[in-house]
C-alpha cells in the first residue's frame, strides 16, 4: 500500500478519539433537562422512568452539579425499590395527602396495608407516619405499638429507628414510667439523647430517695429525742439513772 493509499486510513483512526471525546463532552443543557424529567417523574410515583431520566442526566454532564443531584436521587429511590416500587408509590400518595392519617378507620387500613410489606426503609417510614396520627387521634396504645415495631426491625433505617425511639421514651416518661422508659432504651441504645434523659431522671430518683430516707430517719431521731425530753418533764415521768434502785 503507497503512502497516499495509507493517508485516509491514518486520519481516521486519528479522528475516532476525536470523535469519541466530542461524544462525551457535557451538555449542560441535556442534563438539566433530564433531571427535570426525573423529578416529575419521581413526583408523580414512575419511580422506574424517573431513574432513567437521572442517569441520562449523569451522563449528559458527568461532573456537573447537575449529575451530583442526579446520583442522590438515583440512591435514595434505589435504597427503596422494594416490592417493585409499590410500596414507596403508596408512601408518595401518603405523603401528598395526609388526609386518611386523621381518620381512625382509614388510619387502621393503612396498618395492615403496611405490616404486608416488604421489609425495608419505605415499611419504617410509613410505620413512623401511622405512629404519629394515632398519636394525634389520641391512641397511645397504637402509637407506642408501630414506634416499637420500627425499633424492633432491623430493616428501619437508622434515622427512623432514631426518631422512633425517642418519641417512644418520650411517651413513656410521660407517662411516668421511668422504669419502662430505662428498659427501653437499654434494649434499644439508638439516641443518646433519650438515653442521657432517663440517666439524668434515675439518678434524680435515687438522689430523693436518698434525701428522703435520711430525712424520714432524722424526724424518727428527732422525735425519740422529743418523747425522751417530754418523758422528763412530766410528773412521775423518767427519773434520772442515779436514783433508780439497783
Amino acid at each position: 500500500m503507497t503512502r497516499l493509499a495509507r493517508l485516509p486510513l491514518a486520519v481516521g483512526l486519528c479522528l475516532v478519539p476525536a470523535l469519541a471525546s466530542a461524544a462525551r463532552s457535557p451538555d449542560p443543557a441535556v442534563a438539566a433537562s433530564e433531571l427535570q424529567l426525573g423529578a416529575r417523574d419521581e413526583a408523580g410515583g414512575a419511580f422506574s422512568r424517573a431513574l432513567g431520566h437521572y442517569r441520562a442526566c449523569i451522563e449528559a454532564a458527568p461532573s456537573s452539579r447537575l449529575a451530583r443531584n442526579a446520583r442522590a436521587r438515583v440512591t435514595w429511590i434505589e435504597a427503596r425499590s422494594e416490592g417493585g416500587f409499590e410500596p414507596l408509590a403508596r408512601l408518595a400518595h401518603v405523603r401528598r395527602d395526609p388526609g386518611p392519617l386523621g381518620d381512625p378507620s382509614a388510619l387502621a387500613q393503612l396498618t395492615t396495608e403496611t405490616e404486608s410489606m416488604p421489609a425495608g426503609l419505605v415499611r419504617s417510614e410509613l410505620r413512623l407516619r401511622i405512629a404519629e396520627g394515632w398519636l394525634k387521634l389520641g391512641h397511645r396504645a397504637q402509637a407506642a405499638a408501630e414506634l416499637q415495631r420500627v425499633v424492633s426491625d432491623p430493616s428501619s433505617g437508622g434515622g427512623d429507628r432514631t426518631w422512633a425511639e425517642r418519641d417512644l421514651v418520650e411517651s413513656l416518661l410521660a407517662a411516668g414510667r421511668l422504669d419502662a422508659a430505662r428498659d427501653e432504651v437499654a434494649a434499644h441504645p439508638f439516641d443518646p439523647k433519650s438515653a442521657a434523659d432517663v440517666a439524668g431522671l434515675l439518678r434524680r430518683r435515687r438522689l430523693e430517695r436518698l434525701t428522703a430516707g435520711g430525712l424520714l430517719a432524722l424526724v424518727a431521731l428527732g422525735g425519740g429525742a422529743g418523747f425522751l425530753s417530754r418523758r422528763r418533764r412530766r410528773p412521775g415521768g423518767l427519773r434520772p439513772l442515779r436514783s433508780w434502785p439497783a
